[in-house]
């Protein structure tokens, strides 16, 4: 049973034991190893070495996060900053496991509280109810993920312009495009003629999608009135820190 993934949690507790260890330089394994004598074995510890690696790796993310929004408030204080929806789901695959699974009753759940509710009260229900149903109210991640909710949840961000666009895909999409079409072994010519074409491209998939919008029903939801920024990969607008 302490293998499954709805078994497993990092408390506060072991989260400042890890912290600590990992502050004085201690290897992980070390770390973990100490911690399963601690509890009498790995079945009493509660987490694996994997979740361990995981929730450092989220703190380190989330230090990150923190610097790049300082810095944006010094140099460009006007700036919001928010974070990427699918880099969040895929955090959240990490550290809940078969709870994030697509098509699960959590993740349809999740998904409401971040795009679902433009009302904080609305929101601030039904992620309580989410933390309940799923018996999370002491999961170390979802606890990191609420605290910088202004920066993901649809109803903390009405005041944000952010054209709809929620994740950072469309631009690792364009980033992508560019580096096939200007590989070392080719010439300046043939560069400047794969760049042509990629704009021409690009340019074409937003007319197509422009015409095809307001016959797109998909676009749109009861629940989720949002547009994805991302009109070349519009399939792929619930999927996203």
């Amino acid at each position: 049973m302490h293998m499954l993934s709805s078994q497993r949690n990092i408390t506060d507790i072991q989260a400042h034991e890890i912290d600590l260890a990992n502050d004085v330089g201690i290897m992980q394994k070390s770390t973990f190893n100490l911690m399963t004598r601690q509890a009498g074995g790995r079945d009493g510890i509660g987490y694996t070495i994997l979740d361990a690696k995981n929730y450092l790796r989220s703190k380190r993310q989330t230090s990150m996060d923190q610097a790049m929004a300082k810095a944006l408030n010094e140099v460009m204080p006007d700036t919001f900053h928010g974070l990427c929806t699918w880099h969040l789901m895929q955090n959240g695959i990490k550290h809940l496991g078969n709870l994030m699974k697509e098509g699960s009753c959590f993740v349809t759940d999740f998904k409401r509280c971040m795009y679902g509710f433009e009302d904080e009260t609305q929101f601030e229900e039904a992620w309580g109810t989410l933390l309940s149903e799923f018996k999370l109210r002491d999961n170390t991640w979802l606890k990191h993920v609420y605290n910088v909710k202004e920066k993901w949840a649809r109803c903390c961000m009405n005041n944000a312009f952010t054209l709809g666009m929620r994740s950072t895909q469309l631009s690792k999409s364009v980033n992508s495009s560019i580096k096939n079409c200007t590989k070392p072994n080719l010439n300046i010519e043939q560069i400047f003629k794969n760049f042509e074409q990629v704009v021409e491209e690009k340019r074409y998939n937003e007319l197509q999608r422009d015409f095809e919008a307001p016959f797109d029903q998909t676009m749109f939801s009861a629940d989720r009135t949002y547009f994805s920024g991302d009109a070349s990969n519009a399939d792929n607008r619930d999927r996203d820190y």
